[in-house]
């Protein structure tokens, strides 16, 4: 997760799940208008990491399947191989 600061008062989270996650991380905002997203909604079945019935991380692409597409490895590694990576 990053968090942007600029001058201006805004600030801007930017929480990526290109290599899954695992952490749990909670950012309350004190405005009106600032929503909650449980990110657990998002993930494929086929990623979810489970404990006691409930998902709590999910798995890249990448770790399931090693395929270098999704890895962004051999032929797809680079900057302008591919689109997912």
């Amino acid at each position: 997760m990053t968090l942007a600061t600029t001058m201006n008062p805004a600030h801007n989270y930017d929480v990526s799940l290109v290599d899954g996650f695992n952490v749990p991380v909670s950012i309350s905002m004190g405005a009106v208008g600032c929503d909650v997203a449980d990110m657990n909604v998002c993930c494929l079945d086929s990623l979810t990491v489970r404990s006691g019935g409930k998902v709590v991380g999910c798995k890249s692409v990448c770790l399931v399947t090693e395929a270098d597409k999704y890895c962004c490895t051999g032929e797809h590694g680079g900057v302008y191989a591919d689109s997912v990576c």
